[in-house]
């Protein structure tokens, strides 16, 4: 019921990370041992909390999984290229979608695209931690390659500068989301780079 977890491993002693929920100790008690009634339920807050898996599982705040030092970047160089490769290869994915005519063509590309919608589908139901987004990251980054080799698919469908904004946009929008989980596992030094 929790967004995201991880392990801080320093000095050879393993301790657990829970990354809060929007879900009050209650609720978490509540739906502990039923995950799956809680999003039938609950249904609108549970949409909130499947979105919270789904950016945490594409979203690196951490580089590993396993955590060496309680030291959080607001700005990081693997924060934004998670970013990136998001904002990119789901451009692909628009235009995947919008030109599903030459779908005879691109049959590898829709294969893909479904292990990806699978992989996303089960990220939203169970708390993540940073490797089950590895998956979809590395069919992103084929998308994102896709998005700038593929240019007469994409010309028809997308504009580059609104890639932009949006790439823009969402990375900023990450790292406050970033921030704000990361913010509520409480002993953790925030430094801006």
């Amino acid at each position: 019921m929790y967004s995201k977890y991880g392990t801080y491993y320093i000095d050879g002693i393993a301790e657990g990370v829970k990354y809060d929920s929007w879900l009050s100790d209650d609720q978490i008690k509540e739906y502990s041992s039923m995950g799956l009634i809680y999003y039938l339920k609950e249904f609108p807050y549970s949409l909130i909390h499947m979105f919270s898996h789904v950016f945490n599982s594409l979203n690196y705040d951490f580089l590993y999984t396993y955590v060496n030092e309680k030291r959080y970047y607001i700005i990081s160089w693997y924060q934004i290229m998670s970013s990136v490769v998001t904002v990119l290869g789901f451009s692909y994915v628009y235009a995947l979608v919008r030109g599903y005519m030459e779908y005879k063509f691109r049959s590898f590309e829709y294969f893909i695209l479904v292990i990806l919608i699978s992989f996303l589908g089960v990220n939203a139901l169970v708390a993540v931690e940073t490797r089950f987004g590895m998956v979809p990251h590395i069919i992103l980054t084929i998308f994102s390659i896709l998005l700038f080799y593929d240019r007469k698919l994409v010309s028809r469908f997308l504009n580059y500068r609104l890639v932009t904004l949006i790439l823009v946009l969402y990375s900023l929008f990450a790292m406050y989301l970033s921030y704000f989980f990361v913010n509520g596992l409480g002993d953790v030094e925030i430094l801006l780079f």
